[in-house]
């Protein structure tokens, strides 16, 4: 625990100097790709090395998912195929960057993620919903 906090700290202040506030921003919120690598830091508990990587990783996907987000409503199984490729290459390129502990980690969360989604896509589909409609409930979660 005594090593999480001063790494958790280190992340905090990487990430608040990586985005060289300025006086005019300080109250702005913090992006999606800098919470995501936060979230990342707390779970495998980054070391400084992986933190500049991993929040170069979160940038290029959550740029990429606002490229795609026109055709969620435009051609939605586009949008779905697009969205897993993101997603898969920012998995693949985190995992690249874990030590064997991590890894380990990883594979575990994985692997509850995917039954967590199953069920749910189950649940779903018992409601009556067709494998579209159950995506379009569930592509914006952590489950996608």
């Amino acid at each position: 625990m005594t090593t999480k906090i001063p790494t958790f700290f280190f992340a905090l202040l990487f990430l608040g100097n990586a985005r060289a506030q300025t006086a005019a921003d300080v109250n702005k919120p913090v992006s999606p790709s800098e919470r995501a690598t936060i979230g990342l830091q707390a779970l495998y508990n980054l070391d400084g090395a992986q933190l500049p990587q991993v929040l170069h990783i979160q940038q290029q996907k959550f740029s990429a998912l606002a490229e795609i987000e026109p055709l969620k409503n435009a051609d939605f199984n586009k949008y779905v195929q697009k969205r897993t490729s993101a997603c898969m290459d920012a998995e693949s390129a985190l995992y690249g960057t874990l030590d064997d502990r991590q890894k380990a980690i990883y594979e575990r969360e994985v692997k509850e993620r995917g039954k967590k989604k199953q069920i749910t896509l189950g649940s779903l589909r018992k409601q009556g919903m067709d494998e579209t409609e159950a995506l379009k409930k569930i592509v914006d979660t952590d489950l996608f």
